[in-house]
C-alpha cells in the first residue's frame, strides 16, 4: 500500500510529501530539483488526481544551483549545531544527530572529529581562513 492509499482508507486528511535534503553533495541524486519535470509531473499528476479525497502538499524542490549542492556551503567551516542531547550537526539546513556525526557531551573535541574534517574535506569553500576551518 502506498502513502496516498493509506491516508484515504485511514481517513488521514492531509498527506505531506517530503522531499530529501542531502547532507552532503554526494547525495543529491536523491533529491528532487526544481528542473527533474517528470518528478514534478508525476507529483502533480497524483495530486489532482486525489482532489476531493485527500489533501496532497507537494515537497520543496531543491534549487538547482543551489549551495548546499554545488559544494560551496560554509556551514561545516562556521556553524556548530547542537541538540538537546548534545549530538552535533554543521548542516545550516537540517539537524541530523546521527551517532557517527560526535556529541559535544563526550566527543574530547568535536569540531575536529572524524565527521567534521569529512564534510569540511566534502565541500570546496574557500572563503574562510584556515583559523575559522577548525585548523
Amino acid at each position: 500500500m502506498d502513502a496516498v492509499e493509506f491516508c484515504i482508507s485511514n481517513n488521514i486528511p492531509i498527506l505531506d510529501v517530503q522531499n530529501y535534503l542531502p547532507s552532503d553533495i554526494n547525495e543529491s541524486n536523491n533529491c528532487i530539483f526544481d528542473d527533474d519535470m517528470d518528478d514534478i509531473d508525476f507529483i502533480n499528476g497524483v495530486i489532482n488526481s486525489n482532489i476531493g479525497k485527500l489533501i496532497i502538499n507537494p515537497p520543496v524542490y531543491i534549487k538547482r544551483n543551489d549551495k548546499l549542492v554545488s559544494g560551496n556551503c560554509s556551514a561545516y567551516f562556521t556553524t556548530l549545531r547542537v541538540d538537546g542531547f548534545g549530538s552535533v550537526e554543521g548542516c545550516c539546513k537540517m539537524m541530523i544527530p546521527k551517532p557517527g556525526n560526535g556529541n559535544i557531551f563526550s566527543d574530547e573535541d568535536v569540531w575536529k572529529n572524524p565527521f567534521f574534517i569529512s564534510k569540511r574535506n566534502d565541500y570546496k569553500y574557500t572563503g574562510l581562513s584556515p583559523i575559522s576551518k577548525g585548523k
